[in-house]
């Protein structure tokens, strides 16, 4: 009770809003402390649906939002599932809830449809002018196709 009284927190908080390219961004927090102009997160669940149809469900560990920069870094193992069938792992990314931009910290590895790959970063946009996401994988990509039978 005393780290309660001393550590100001908020349990089960929820962000959402538009990205510029009409995608609805939703956060989920199992707990949140600020500091400043962050909210450290824990127990992070997220949903991305787009313009095009696709939804996506991404899960971290911890994470912090800049509320002035409305841009979130999530950290530790971040799990990333598609309605498209992509189901991707990374150690860290970024999302920029303003652009609707995610880019990987780092390597990145993920199940596809078409088999599985592995990237030294990704990013998914909707580039200007277009009404669909690009997922964009690249630094040292290796794909392995698997023929659907």
């Amino acid at each position: 009770i005393e780290e309660i009284a001393h550590e100001p927190r908020v349990s089960g908080a929820q962000i959402s809003g538009v990205t510029d390219d009409g995608s609805i961004i939703g956060i989920n927090a199992g707990t949140t402390r600020p500091s400043g102009d962050l909210m450290l997160i824990e127990n992070l669940f997220a949903t991305i649906d787009s313009l095009d149809g696709v939804h996506t469900d991404i899960r971290a560990g911890t994470g912090e939002f800049n509320t002035a920069t409305r841009i979130a870094n999530l950290m530790g193992l971040v799990r990333i599932v598609t309605s498209n069938d992509f189901e991707m792992e990374t150690a860290g990314l970024m999302a920029n809830l303003t652009s609707g931009q995610i880019i990987s910290d780092g390597a990145i590895e993920a199940q596809a449809p078409f088999g599985t790959l592995t990237a030294g970063q990704m990013i998914i946009e909707t580039p200007e002018g277009k009404d669909s996401q690009v997922m964009l994988f690249q630094n040292g990509v290796r794909l392995i196709y698997t023929p659907q039978q």
